[in-house]
């Protein structure tokens, strides 16, 4: 599985599907994912189908398709002050991302690092940290698997 930490990267999309653009463009240029158009669509339709923000500020998109060559666990903290204006619901502005982008055959242990990495995430002192923790701490417990066990 591949982990991809990106605090306060230069992207410069103001709206959900900008933002969708970028990552994916990101994804295609470090040779992750096969079809730039095909991964856009399956995230644009997830996010149609229903808002993924799971907690004050954090969104966790995510999607399977053959088009992802490998399990990606990819976090996004945007530069203070910016948000995603579209990606919001009930006034909670989203300004961190957690992707999770898994291909149609995929490796067992990946599958089960994922499903650990989301059980960890649900204690509340592990998702207060990715809402509002700071860059090393997250960035720490997010490439030690063995933290999540």
């Amino acid at each position: 599985m591949k982990k991809i930490f990106l605090w306060e990267p230069s992207f410069e999309s103001a709206n959900k599907s900008d933002f969708i653009n970028d990552v994916v463009n990101y994804l295609f240029k470090e040779k992750l994912i096969c079809n730039r158009e095909k991964i856009e669509d399956a995230i644009n339709y997830r996010e149609k189908l229903n808002n993924t923000i799971i907690d004050h500020n954090l969104a966790a998109p995510h999607i399977q398709n053959a088009n992802v060559k490998q399990a990606i666990l990819l976090f996004i903290k945007l530069r203070p002050g910016e948000y995603i204006k579209d990606w919001s619901e009930n006034n909670i502005k989203v300004d961190r991302f957690i992707f999770t982008l898994i291909p149609e055959k995929c490796r067992l242990q990946d599958l089960q690092s994922l499903k650990n990495f989301y059980i960890h995430l649900s204690k509340e002192n592990v998702i207060r940290l990715f809402c509002q923790g700071e860059r090393t701490k997250i960035r720490d417990l997010l490439l030690r698997e063995e933290d999540w066990l």
